[in-house]
């Protein structure tokens, strides 16, 4: 019999979702309200904040608080007045054009009454864990147009701007605790605590987690490896190598406060007996969790999780990568897509039309040049920097590079990246796997891994055919990775001129 989880509760409202134990997945139909009330609950199980907003001034009063609490600064009135409608809420903008603002220049100029001025960051890109994940229903606004944004069209705006954030989930295995990152280290830890709980099948707990207000007993950051050094510091360069490494989030768990100061003291080896009794992810550093607990088993066996008697640095980085497999789940923008319902290149393409594109340099080495050109691709392996090919978007203009050639190419991105056996093309008119289809170097194709590689699209405007001719000059900037933008767009500006490449519109 299902029930009702509280997910979030704060002086001004109590939030709750429906809690099932086992998640199901249904491919019969669903009309769009059963749709967006699964939406919200998943999302919610996630760890975000459901609002219950029904009206467009609550939406504008919550606007403005999660703005002040962002950049640690109240408006006045009339500021805020003055900020909403010339950037916020500008008439002469629509949401696609929002959306470029804040991918593109989200660190906007508020005029304050004093005649000074200040930048106010309309979302953090730098450290992602600033912003603050809220959902609401969806809410409709009449146009002249009688227009309405659905699900299918935030879920295209989210995920496009999860994609381009400056930063992966890769850096949450450096993420550490300071002054300034208390609050942001709690919530994630919480995320990752609450989610196993409901992967095996639990209350997510995670309203209790962050909850620095509530009465009674609340949850602290604890370190695993006590601030011991010379109990320690055979595993460590010197002292500063410790304490930097100790506070980094592979030595971090949650605890509840008199549980957390109480073990202070203590050594690794009798804490560990002490976690065995408290939340899942404490639980997991003592062996008795791996005994007669099958669904912990099935999280832990999929993330590599095991009991660890002796703690050592390498543990800590160890731990770090396990919640680096969590995070790239947790806020995986594909599952996010498949919640709204999904959509096509087609769709994405149309809504983003009039956004200006941005500039990437990918690297193309060890793969076919010739296969690239005929069908309209770039590839990258997902390991090292591959991933960071998904950054680029529809519409992006991408500057080819070979190593040791210089860059060979000018072509506008016409697809995101998706597998290799997922990537279509046409041959002799018929849509077929790139894996499938025909190329003019078989060997090149053969030494592609299918399970790693990745695709995007690609229409070519210049290009050389041959890589030996590609174009390279003293002073011009690469950097030995797979997908990136250079913010001194010299580079840029020279391979435009010498492919003699304009920008179309």
């Amino acid at each position: 019999m299902p029930y009702f989880n509280i997910v979030a509760e704060t002086n001004e409202n109590t939030v709750v979702t429906e809690y099932e134990p086992v998640r199901q997945r249904s491919d019969a139909y669903q009309s769009e309200a059963a749709l967006e009330k699964e939406f919200i609950r998943i999302l919610c199980e996630e760890g975000y904040t459901y609002l219950p907003i029904h009206t467009e001034e609550d939406l504008i009063r919550n606007v403005r608080k999660q703005l002040e609490e962002l950049n640690s600064y109240k408006f006045s009135d009339s500021e805020w007045d003055r900020f909403f409608n010339d950037v916020i809420a500008n008439k002469n903008e629509g949401i696609v054009e929002k959306t470029a603002k804040i991918q593109e220049d989200n660190i906007q100029v508020l005029k304050r009454d004093d005649g000074m001025s200040k930048n106010i960051t309309l979302i953090d890109k730098k450290n992602v864990h600033s912003n603050i994940l809220q959902v609401i229903n969806q809410y409709e606004v009449s146009t002249e147009e009688g227009a309405r944004h659905d699900i299918k069209t935030i879920g295209m705006v989210f995920v496009r701007t999860l994609r381009q954030m400056d930063i992966g989930v890769e850096g949450i295995t450096k993420f550490s605790l300071n002054q300034f990152s208390g609050r942001y280290m709690l919530h994630i830890l919480a995320r990752f605590t609450s989610y196993v709980n409901v992967r095996m099948g639990n209350p997510s707990h995670f309203e209790e987690y962050v909850d620095r207000k509530r009465q009674g007993n609340t949850y602290d950051i604890e370190h695993i490896l006590p601030d011991k050094y010379e109990d320690y510091k055979d595993s460590f360069t010197d002292y500063e190598d410790f304490e930097e490494t100790r506070n980094q989030i592979g030595n971090l768990i949650l605890l509840t406060r008199d549980k957390n100061r109480s073990y202070q003291a203590m050594n690794y080896s009798d804490k560990v007996q002490k976690y065995a009794g408290d939340n899942v992810l404490a639980q997991a550093l003592n062996d008795n969790a791996y005994h007669n607990n099958p669904k912990f088993l099935e999280v832990a066996n999929e993330y590599g999780m095991h009991s660890i008697p002796v703690f050592d640095k390498t543990s800590i980085s160890d731990r770090a990568e396990i919640y680096m497999k969590m995070a790239s789940d947790i806020w995986n923008a594909d599952d996010i897509k498949k919640l709204a319902g999904g959509w096509s290149d087609e769709e994405e393409k149309q809504l983003f039309k009039n956004v200006k594109g941005r500039e990437f340099t990918v690297g193309y080495a060890n793969r076919s040049w010739a296969d690239a050109l005929k069908y309209g691709f770039l590839s990258a392996n997902l390991g090292g920097s591959g991933k960071s090919i998904y950054n680029v978007q529809f519409g992006d203009t991408v500057f080819c590079h070979v190593a040791g050639s210089g860059f060979v190419g000018i072509g506008e991105c016409t697809s995101t990246a998706v597998s290799m056996k997922n990537f279509m093309v046409q041959v002799d008119g018929v849509p077929t796997p790139i894996s499938d289809a025909p190329w003019l170097s078989e060997d090149s194709k053969k030494q592609l891994d299918p399970n790693k590689e990745v695709f995007i699209g690609v229409t070519w405007k210049k290009y050389v055919t041959d890589p030996a001719d590609g174009y390279w000059e003293k002073g011009m900037t690469s950097v030995p990775l797979v997908a990136y933008m250079l913010s001194d767009k010299t580079t840029h500006d020279k391979v435009r001129e010498h492919f003699g490449y304009q920008d179309e519109g």
